[in-house]
This record gives structure tokens, C-alpha cells and sequence, in this order.
């Protein structure tokens, strides 16, 4: 599971949930918080009718039943859209022992799944390509973190033996601890230099070894824990594809290292970016890894065309209570209803945006020293956000995102790149209904000068 150290949303509140003051406001709104599955219970809102869950519901079980036939799932969608919160809340269904009837009337027990939950995001940040061996490395660091005495003795072994002596002549001053060890090759990944550059190269070449590694960590552990299945989730891999220009390309070079991920003796579930789930480098990656693709999409808060607008209210229903459950409105918002509505709509149905007008509209109110917020405070909060959309260039996209408004699909004239980017950049979102996937500009995006030009 995640780090028990890491704040809470209810623990940042400082005062207790839902906040009743501008200050606590701001902390429950912060938007790189991701639920915890034990102490943020009464933070989490049931939005399966307006955003299908599908992946919580198919893969446990999977999981459960296929014991050490290892399985492999691909978690995609924006960010914002709840992908870490529901893969913690996964993790924690998954260390929970269950009972099950069958049909013929008998009672099946599912022992408890050890889940070890590896943070990707410092292997995102770098300007080079992520390579495979940057997720084994993760994984490594995750596995020393966790604490798992035997496998991780087994890895230190592992390191000091095949690992550090191979780059001895390379890289000096080794810590003694396998964690500082592999934090002291973290900045040698990174750079461009000749060095660093030979460094990378040799790491490459050790990818078996962090495999084998793995497995025989995985192995100890589970002999001595008497833990049948282990599930190594991987978060936040998604995050490659904001990466700028440079970004296809990593993608794209990235789905053609992942096969080795395969070998690992374990359940893997790895998040991808958006844009790759719909490029044909996907069939590349569910190939190599012989894996499932689930998509998260965002909270419906537009219905599909045809359809009466009524079909968003669920959607914009669930994101008044997400905002409730953290927030007094009824303290803190002077008029309660029209700005849960406005807040929702123009977030688009994704969390962090949501979060972000919120935080942005607290800043004014206690900027004129308001105990509360108004409606104008969200409605100048929005017109901020629009006024930094206005700066990105969306002029260049104007054609295709009409079409898109337009057609709620992707749109015939729109290349790969370009798909990939407004994805990305998370100026088309991903809503799905019982008739399936359609596609809808950003309500944000929407309101730009270029873009409300070409949607006349």
C-alpha cells in the first residue's frame, strides 16, 4: 500500500471535515492529494453513474481467482479523473481477505493479496526518454521502502553483487543502503553528458538482473510471509505524456521497452497516458505485456448530443457532493447552489480542475478580506483560468476542437500528433454514457477566444 506518512485530504483539513474557514478550505483543495482508502472514507463520493468503474469491478476479482497465474492490467485517463484515488482504494480491497459464495452453494475464501504501490513520478521528470529499467529501478526503491525484510535482504545481495560492481568503474562513493544506493544513481539517469550518457547504456543492459532480482525478492517473500499473491501497482507512468513536444516520442519509444515488465512474477497494473490508450502504439504494449486496458473517464457533466441535458445531472450532482463533503457551503459559499454548479460545470467533470477554481477562488476572497466566497470569486477564478488557456496557442487547434464540439468523436481531419496533444493537454476529455465513449472540449477551453470564435 501507499506510505502510511503521506497527509491524508481529512489530515491536511487541520480542522476536521467538511472545513469551516477559507483557510481550511485551501487545504482541502489541494489538488495533488489523492484519497486514502482508510482515512479519507468519508471523502468518497459514488460516481458510477456518471463515470463507469468498471476496472475496480473486474480486475480484484480476477486478481483473486487467478492466484500466481500472474495477470497484467493498463490503468489509462486524465489526470484528474480519480485514477490514483480508485487504484488506492484497489490496493486496500485487495489486502482484505474475502469470502464468496459459489453457485453450488459453497463457501470459497480468498486470502489477502500483498500490494506493494510504486510512485512513478520522479522517473517522469527527467528531459530524456523513460526507459523500462527506470519502472524496475521504482519498483526496487518502492520494495526497500516497504519494508519487507526478506525481499528486500534478497535485492541487497542482488545489487551489491551483479549491480553496483558492474558500474564501479562508472559511478564511485556507493552508499551502504540499498535505498541511498539506488538515489545515488538516480542523477546519473538523468543528465546528458558522455558519462551519464555510458551510465544509462550499462543500467540497459542490467535489465535482467533487476528482473531476476525482483523475482527472487518476491519469491522470499513470499515463502517467508506465507502471502500467496503479491500485486505491484504502478502510478502515475501516465504523467510521460506531458513531457512538451518530446512527448510523443517518449511515449512511443517507452511502449516498445515495457515487455519486460511481463516477466515480473507478480500481478502488475500500470497506468499509461491517455493518448497512447488510442494510438497504435497500444497494441504494442498490450501485446508485450498480454494485458487488459481499462479507461477512467471524467465525470459526465455534458450530455451526449441527442440526448436531454438532464443526462449530466447525475454528474453534476456527484461533484456538488465531492465539494460538500470537504467544504461547508452552506458556512463558506454565499450562494450555494449556483456556484456548486458553476464550479462543476466548468471543471469539465475532472477533479483537479474542480479543485483548482476553488483554490484560485479562495485567494480572492481572503485577498479582499472576505470570510467567504462569492459567486463572482468563482466566476473570476474561471476567467483566470481561460485568460492562461488564451496564451497556449489554441488558435492552431481551433478547426479541429470545433469538429470535436461538434461531432463528440475524434475527428476525421485530426492526426495522430495532433490527438495525442489535445488529450494530453486535456483540452478534449474522454465522458462515457450506456451508449459508450464520446469526446467533449474542455468547458474551459471552450470559452477561449479562438476556440468560441470557431465554435460560431
Amino acid at each position: 500500500m501507499p506510505s502510511s506518512s503521506m497527509l491524508s485530504v481529512t489530515e491536511a483539513a487541520r480542522e476536521g471535515v467538511p472545513v469551516k474557514s477559507l483557510d481550511g478550505l485551501a487545504r482541502v483543495c489541494d489538488p495533488s492529494l489523492p484519497l486514502d482508502p482508510d482515512r479519507d472514507a468519508a471523502l468518497r463520493i459514488d460516481v458510477t453513474k456518471s463515470r463507469p468503474s468498471e476496472h475496480l469491478g473486474v480486475i480484484v476479482p480476477n486478481v483473486r481467482r487467478a492466484g500466481s497465474t500472474w495477470t497484467r492490467w493498463l490503468i489509462s485517463g486524465h489526470e484528474g479523473t480519480g485514477k490514483t484515488s480508485d487504484l488506492r482504494l484497489l490496493a486496500r480491497v485487495l489486502e482484505t481477505v474475502q469470502h464468496e459464495d459459489t453457485r453450488d452453494g459453497k463457501r470459497v475464501k480468498f486470502p489477502q493479496a500483498e500490494v506493494l504501490f510504486v510512485d512513478a513520478s520522479p522517473v517522469v521528470a527527467p528531459t530524456r526518454a523513460i526507459d523500462v529499467t527506470d519502472v524496475l529501478l521504482s519498483i526496487w526503491a518502492a520494495l526497500d521502502d516497504a519494508h519487507w525484510a526478506a525481499a528486500r535482504d534478497v535485492l541487497h545481495e542482488t545489487w551489491k553483487k551483479q549491480v553496483e560492481s558492474s558500474l564501479s568503474k562508472l559511478v564511485k562513493n556507493w552508499p551502504s543502503t540499498l535505498g541511498a544506493a539506488i538515489a545515488h544513481l538516480a542523477p546519473w539517469l538523468r543528465g546528458m553528458e558522455a558519462s551519464e550518457l555510458a551510465v544509462q547504456q550499462q543500467v540497459q543492459r542490467l535489465e535482467h538482473v533487476f528482473v531476476k532480482g525482483l523475482n527472487k525478492a518476491f519469491e522470499t517473500f513470499r515463502g517467508t510471509n506465507k502471502i500467496g499473491n503479491v500485486v505491484v501497482i504502478i502510478d502515475n507512468l501516465e504523467k510521460i505524456a506531458n513531457r512538451g513536444a518530446e512527448a510523443r516520442n517518449i511515449v512511443s519509444l517507452f511502449a516498445n521497452r515495457v515487455g519486460s515488465l511481463k516477466s515480473i512474477d507478480a500481478h502488475i497494473i500500470l497506468t499509461i497516458p491517455i493518448a497512447l490508450a488510442y494510438s497504435s502504439d497500444l497494441r504494442t504494449v498490450s501485446n508485450a505485456l498480454n494485458a487488459e486496458l481499462f479507461t477512467v473517464p471524467h465525470v459526465r457533466v455534458r450530455a451526449r448530443h441527442g440526448r436531454p441535458d438532464t443526462d449530466a445531472d447525475d454528474g453534476l450532482s456527484a461533484l456538488a457532493s465531492f465539494v460538500r463533503r470537504r467544504v461547508d457551503v452552506d458556512t463558506l459559499f454565499e450562494d450555494p447552489p449556483a456556484m456548486l454548479r458553476a464550479v462543476a460545470v466548468a471543471s469539465g467533470g475532472n477533479f483537479r480542475d474542480l479543485l483548482r477554481i476553488l483554490h484560485s477562488a479562495q485567494t480572492r476572497a481572503v485577498a479582499r478580506g472576505a470570510d467567504k466566497l462569492t459567486l463572482n470569486d468563482i466566476e473570476r477564478a474561471i476567467t483566470r483560468t481561460v485568460q492562461q488557456l488564451e496564451t497556449q496557442g489554441l488558435e492552431r487547434y481551433s478547426d479541429v476542437l470545433a469538429a470535436v464540439d461538434r461531432e463528440q468523436l475524434r475527428p476525421k481531419i485530426c492526426d495522430d500528433g495532433t490527438w495525442f496533444d489535445l488529450l494530453a493537454k486535456l483540452y478534449v476529455l474522454e465522458h462515457a454514457d450506456d451508449q459508450g465513449t464520446f469526446y467533449v472540449v474542455h468547458p474551459l477551453v471552450r470559452q477561449t477566444r479562438a476556440v468560441a470564435g470557431a465554435l460560431r
